[in-house]
């Protein structure tokens, strides 16, 4: 059998890697069990290799169901892309979902408002967010599981390209009241608080550690060590030390009056806020819309 007449069971093989057993994949697509094994057994022989090895418990793809696995998901996400575009033709309008990855902080901080905001230009645009790393949400937006992502800007690969958002300035900060022990124009170097900061392993502490303490040749007092940054601000707002956060994980505290930025003359190296696409992907009008719109709105919002 040609490997094209295996197409009408791509929904089925996607459906079973996605779910992780035949019969969580049935539940996805309304149909019976049997029939979901049926048309995987049916792909198999249309590419002449065995796809999953069937544990007691789940389904694990084999070296084969991985390569059919990227590129499935790819021809679907095609072929929806296309469905879309037809039915926006219709009423002029976007139409369809949207993919989009991001990090934690910005998905906490940043992106409510963003889509908000894109959802009052485009309503047939409906968002479906994954939050993970960085590193994770860029891997799926290369394998056409994602449409978008926002990501901390970075080095990429080839297949993706970028658009800045905003930039993102890195600030110091911590209680009023700590921050008034700090003098004026103080260099980071000078300051003898504690501080708070993410363990060794986090992509911020990382962060931190290469773009600002190596090149000052400087170590902080750390005080206390501790993920996520949600409970990194928690402990800098009772007073138990100061730490340096982007903008973007700190405007809200600002405006509060519950933090506060300490006034260090070190000029501290920032950040941007990406957009990130796949390079060669035939884009939707859904993504192409949705790629426009969220330059604009993050652009033009303030804080």
């Amino acid at each position: 059998m040609p490997i094209t007449e295996g197409l009408p069971y791509l929904p089925a093989f996607v459906a079973a890697v996605e779910a992780g057993t035949f019969s969580e994949a049935a539940k996805r697509l309304a149909i019976t069990q049997s029939a979901v094994s049926k048309q995987i057994q049916a792909r198999e022989r249309s590419v002449g290799a065995t796809l999953f090895d069937r544990l007691p418990r789940q389904l694990v793809l084999t070296e084969a169901g991985e390569s059919l696995a990227t590129v499935a998901r790819v021809l679907l996400g095609e072929l929806a892309a296309f469905s879309e575009t037809l039915a926006a033709q219709q009423d002029g309008e976007p139409r369809g979902e949207l993919r989009i990855g991001t990090t934690e902080t910005l998905g906490s901080y940043r992106l409510p408002s963003w889509l908000r905001q894109l959802a009052d230009r485009f309503p047939g645009i409906r968002p479906a967010l994954q939050v993970g790393s960085a590193a994770r949400v860029l891997q799926e937006l290369q394998t056409g599981r994602l449409d978008l992502a926002i990501v901390i800007g970075g080095d990429y690969p080839d297949v993706l390209e970028a658009q800045v958002l905003r930039g993102d300035p890195l600030y110091v900060v911590g209680t009023p009241a700590l921050a008034a022990q700090v003098p004026a124009r103080t260099p980071l170097t000078d300051l003898l608080l504690p501080f708070v900061l993410p363990d060794r392993e986090d992509p911020w502490r990382q962060h931190l550690e290469s773009q600002i303490f190596a090149p000052l040749a400087w170590r902080p007092l750390v005080s206390w060590v501790l993920n996520p940054i949600e409970a990194i601000k928690g402990f800098v707002r009772e007073g138990l030390g100061l730490t340096i956060l982007p903008a973007h994980a700190i405007h809200e505290d600002l405006h509060a009056g519950l933090l506060t930025m300490v006034p260090v003359s070190t000029v501290l190296v920032g950040q941007t806020i990406d957009l990130v696409r796949h390079r060669h992907r035939r884009a939707s009008r859904v993504v192409d819309a949705a790629w426009l719109a969220l330059a604009n709105v993050a652009r033009n919002e303030r804080g």
